[in-house]
This record gives structure tokens, sequence and C-alpha cells, in this order.
């Protein structure tokens, strides 16, 4: 409170965010680097984020450029500059080249490198504060009934989010049906065949299965099993091995491998959602963030547009003398690629309710049009509000 006071009195504008993940993290860092004061209030006791890692594409990384971090932010990281899908037999249906940076980033890590910046520019956390509801003039509510004020409230709460649902700007939250277990297992190199260069991320599709294997470090990998809600089977924690092994033969002992080695007390199956907004900001409140604009994570997207369009929402309002024109302004300009990451994730695995003759003989033939992958990788190559500053695009 006394922060709150001596802000207003030195006419320096404050910001109260709901939410400590990525998104918050990152308006918090870029407003506080603006000269505005911030109190960031996060239900869990800590600032924390699931162990798993993270593609981190051309658009984050050039995010985190602008505020300074990048070099912080892949310390330890594994660059995956390639990717490639294989079908059951394990002959290769698709391979995708990056001409742009990607790397795998502890989830941690990135948290961790966001909250250390935030604090050192002199955020106020407010650890164990569960929020409840947003008023549009400015006004956070706690669930003990705490109230916070600020030019500007940012709710970063998640894909349940309270603070969204208060402002009812939910216009619609569609469930794809197919969800997905992640799990950390130790890496043998090589142990997928001459590709496996310890740089290229492999995905193996197998009817409406998929197993995903990238490298994550030196010395394990990062891995995903998706399949169908109504997979019984598939949705098994730790996963069952032989199902999985006669859905993925070629891979089959780095499946039994994984049911030995894998963190599976870390591990949970998890149901993908899709959030879209009537709007992304009602007053002095915006909604940031999978509150906003969750997807599913077929193009690696979430993080990325979770920090790059917190970054674009901190540096459009950072200095308009009119929060809610500037609000405005921001949807304006980032809600097209944010949709587009949105649509084109969906339709990466679309193919995967087709008969697997069909999508076999499909999805090669679109995976070299050029097109298609200027349409899947637009997203990645985007230059987030404020990166033309730097003198790097391009």
């Amino acid at each position: 409170m006394r922060r709150r006071m001596r802000a207003k009195a030195t006419g320096v504008r404050h910001a109260v965010i709901g939410g400590a993940g990525f998104a918050g993290l990152t308006a918090a860092v870029a407003l506080l680097q603006r000269g505005w004061s911030v109190t960031l209030c996060e239900r869990a006791s800590s600032v924390r984020s699931e162990g798993y890692n993270i593609a981190f594409h051309e658009n984050g990384l050039r995010s985190l450029e602008v505020l300074g971090l990048v070099e912080r932010a892949l310390d330890g990281a594994q660059r995956m500059p390639s990717r490639q899908t294989r079908d059951r037999h394990g002959r290769v249906t698709a391979d995708f080249d990056a001409s742009y940076r990607v790397f795998r980033v502890s989830r941690p890590h990135l948290a961790g490198v966001l909250a250390e910046e935030a604090q050192r520019l002199g955020a106020e956390f407010r650890f164990g504060a569960e929020v409840a509801g947003a008023l549009a003039e400015g006004v956070l509510q706690l669930a003990d009934g705490t109230t916070l004020r600020g030019d500007l409230v940012i709710a970063a709460d998640g894909v349940n989010s309270k603070l969204r649902d208060a402002m009812q700007l939910l216009a619609s939250r569609t469930i794809p049906g197919e969800g997905a277990t992640r799990f950390i297992m130790p890496r043998v190199p090589g142990e997928l065949g001459q590709d496996d260069d310890g740089d290229t991320g492999f995905e193996f599709w197998s009817g409406r299965r998929r197993f995903l294997y990238r490298p994550a470090t030196a010395t394990t990998a990062y891995c995903t099993v998706t399949c169908p809600q109504n997979d019984l089977s598939g949705r098994q924690v730790p996963i069952d091995a032989a199902t999985w092994m006669r859905s993925f033969p070629t891979v089959a002992h780095v499946i039994e491998r994984a049911t030995r080695e894998a963190n599976w007390a870390e591990a949970r199956w998890a149901q993908y959602q899709i959030i879209r907004l009537k709007r992304w900001s009602r007053g002095r409140v915006a909604v940031v963030g999978d509150a906003a604009h969750a997807m599913v994570p077929n193009l690696g997207q979430g993080a990325n547009c979770a920090i790059m369009n917190a970054l674009a929402l901190a540096l459009t309002v950072a200095d308009a003398p009119d929060i809610e024109a500037a609000l405005r302004e921001w949807e304006r300009s980032e809600r097209p690629i944010i949709e587009h990451a949105q649509r084109w994730s969906s339709l990466f695995t679309a193919p995967l309710a087709w008969p697997e003759w069909l999508w076999s003989i499909v999805v090669p033939r679109a995976g070299r049009m050029a097109w298609v992958q200027r349409q899947m990788t637009r997203p990645a190559r985007y230059e987030p509000k404020g990166y033309a500053a730097l003198g790097k695009t391009g």
C-alpha cells in the first residue's frame, strides 16, 4: 500500500497483474523498465513453472532481446533447428528446417530469469494471493476481499481465468478432444537412427496418436504422447508401454525405456483448449496469455505468443496518454498474428482424423509447399513490438 501511495504521489503509473506466469512476468518487466510500478499477485507460494522444456522460436527470442534477457534465458538451452515427422513405420513424411533460431528452454529457468529481473526492478510480489475478479475502472479483487487499484490491471491468470470471466470477455472455449502427457527421460545419443544428430526433434504419427521426442539437454529428452480424450489406454500415466509400442514399433525400445526411466511423478495427461475473446480488454483491464489466446501446442507457439503479446501490451500502454485507447490499438495490431497462430496450430494435426493412407500422401506433399511452410512459420518469424528499435530487423 505504501508503495502504491508513493507511486501516486510522484505521478508514476501503477499496474496490478493477476498471475506470475510468462505473460504476467513479461508485462511486469517491460513496464518496470519504462518507469511504472508493478504489483504481481500469484496464488502459488512462489514463482514456478512446470519442469518441462519449451520450444522457443525467433519471435520469443526477439521479445527477450527487447527486454535485454535473451542471453540469460538461453543459458543451458538446447538448439533445435530442425524437426522431422515420420509414420508408424519410421518413414519420413516431412522435414522442417528452420531458417531462424529455435531452442529448447527450461520453463523453470525462464520463469526464474523473468522473476529475478522483475524483482531487481522493484516489483512487489504478493504470493498466496488468489485473484477473484476485476472491475473495468482498474480494480483487481482478491479472494480474501482485498482490492488493488491500478492505472492498468492485467489478467494473466491462465486458461481458466477468473479475471477474464468476471469481465465477461470469453467468446468461445473450444475443447479439441485431444490431450497430451509430457515427460522428461534420459537421452541416448543416436537412438533414433542416423538423423538423430542431437539437434533434430522427431514426431511420429500413428492413427490419431503421436509420439514426440526432442533433445532437451545434452543428457535428457523431452517427450510427449498425444491422443484423443476417449483413448483411455493412451491417457494412462505412467504410459501403458504395450499399447504405445504397438502404435510405434520402430521406437518401441525408446518407449519401453521411458516406462523405466522417465519422471512419471511429475507427469499428467492434460487436455488442450482453445480460448478466444470478444475483446482483449474492457476499460483499463487487459487480458493476455492463455487467459486470452490459449492454443493447441502443435506449433510450439503458446509461450512464445504469450511473451510476445505481453511485451506488445506493455510497450503500447507505457507512454500512452489514454490507457483505454492504447489497449484498443494493442488489440488491433496484435490480434491478427495471434489468431493466425491459433488457426495453424489446430490445422497442423487435422490430418490425424483422416485415414492413415490419405494423410500419408497429403502431409508429405503439403509439407513441401512453400506457401504452407510460410503460413506455419509466420508467427515464429514475426518481429515483436520494440524489436525494430534494436536495429536488428530482417
